[in-house]
This record gives C-alpha cells, sequence and structure tokens, in this order.
C-alpha cells in the first residue's frame, strides 16, 4: 500500500534541502536563499506526498476498529464495562479490583497490534 523505498527516498531529499536552505539562511546567502525559496512550493507538495500515504492506509484501517469498538461497546454493556483483568497495577487505568475497562482494553491492545498490522500491509519498515 506504501511505497517504504519511495517515501524513504523523499523524505531524504526534503531534508537535504531543509538543510541546505538553513546553511543559505544562516550564512546570509541571499542568492542561494531565494533560488531554494523557489523551490520550497515543490518541497512542500513532496512533504504531502510523503504523508499522505500513511494516512491512507490509516483511514482504511481506523474506521473498521472504530465500528467494531463501536459494537463491542453495546455487546459488553458500555465503554467502561470490565473486559478483561490486569495482572499489572497501572494507576488510573486499571481498578481496585483488577478490571480493565473497554476503553482502555482497546486503546492498550491497539497500541500493541499497531506495528504488527503496519508490517503485515507493509506501511512500516
Amino acid at each position: 500500500m506504501v511505497d517504504l523505498k519511495r517515501e524513504k527516498r523523499i523524505k531524504q531529499e526534503i531534508a537535504e534541502f531543509d538543510k541546505e536552505l538553513k546553511d543559505a539562511v544562516l550564512k546570509k546567502d541571499k542568492q542561494r536563499e531565494e533560488k531554494l525559496r523557489k523551490r520550497k512550493p515543490q518541497m512542500d507538495k513532496m512533504r504531502l506526498k510523503a504523508s499522505s500515504g500513511r494516512f491512507k492506509v490509516f483511514m482504511v484501517t481506523w474506521v473498521p476498529f472504530i465500528v467494531l469498538y463501536y459494537l463491542m461497546a453495546e455487546l459488553v454493556g458500555g465503554y467502561y464495562a470490565p473486559v478483561a483483568f490486569s495482572p499489572l497495577p497501572i494507576p488510573y487505568i486499571v481498578s481496585d479490583d483488577g478490571s480493565l475497562a473497554l476503553l482502555w482494553w482497546y486503546f492498550i491492545s491497539s497500541l500493541s497490534f499497531n506495528t504488527m498490522f503496519g508490517k503485515v500491509l507493509g506501511t512500516v519498515p
């Protein structure tokens, strides 16, 4: 879904451009700075292209998860219904009896599985 090699190349090119522009500003090289400023709109478009690929993947995966979350909330009795028990006492997240509400379980699970899904979908190197 996302061409990681292309994205890496674009990010490297943008970083080099930013470094050159910063260098020109610091050295007060007006001629070089003006030449680079003319290329800035092109670099901004490249920046947008680099981030839009990952955003599309995020939107494609986010919508089904939100639907699943709302369906689960209806089935278990609400967002704060206990759905799991934690062996670790996590302040403000795990209740005194060790139960974990759906809201926090979903948050922890999404963080845990995000990298795995990214690798499967080819969005994470």
